[in-house]
């Protein structure tokens, strides 16, 4: 199921990449679209749409593997605290009629995965963007960042080890609510389908 989740995050990312570049350029410079686009093909050719798209493949297996790992783990565990100690019959055990436990899990298993894959986040836009940074500010060379691995390295060495998390708390603010409605819908339609 991880596997399976990982590849298919893959193929969606690597298709909607080049909107991913376009927003975080309109987003990082107040540019609209058009003008991004305009300014991207004119000054740096097709291939930077597709800029960081390394980062971000990197980025999404692992975020799928850790988020869904912790999910299940809060789900085992929450199932063997019922049983063992509540003393409820294990062939009965529903969570959608208590919706809170699964909405906990799934907004803590989103929050752990993307506390651990934000450096290559923050890398990945990092790159989708500095060829529009260095153009304005006139300098020659364009890459700050050749991969994700250097660009880590340079980050936590001229910025310290806490810029590789810069913005990961107002990021929780989408993630926390965001996980947790996937998780609960997910649970909620393999109950109504019938799955485990």
């Amino acid at each position: 199921r991880m596997i399976g989740g990982s590849i298919a995050s893959m193929c969606g990312t690597a298709l909607t990449h080049p909107i991913d570049t376009l927003r975080s350029r309109v987003s990082g410079t107040g540019m609209r679209l058009e003008d991004a686009w305009s300014e991207l093909i004119k000054n740096e050719g097709p291939k930077a749409l597709w800029k960081g798209l390394g980062a971000n493949m990197i980025r999404v297996a692992p975020y799928g593997a850790i988020n869904f790992f912790v999910y299940d783990y809060c789900k085992q565990q929450y199932k063997k605290f019922r049983v063992h100690f509540l003393h409820e019959d294990e062939s009965t055990l529903s969570q959608s009629s208590n919706p809170l436990p699964t909405l906990c899990f799934g907004a803590l298993a989103g929050a752990a995965a993307q506390t651990g894959v934000y450096p290559i986040e923050l890398v990945q836009r990092r790159m989708q963007v500095q060829g529009m940074k260095t153009l304005a500010q006139g300098a020659k060379n364009a890459t700050q960042y050749k991969n994700v691995v250097q660009g880590i390295v340079k980050i936590a060495q001229t910025e310290g080890i806490p810029a590789l998390y810069a913005g990961l708390i107002p990021n929780y603010t989408k993630i926390f609510p965001s996980a947790a409605v996937s998780f609960y819908v997910y649970e909620l339609l393999k109950e109504l389908w019938g799955l485990q």
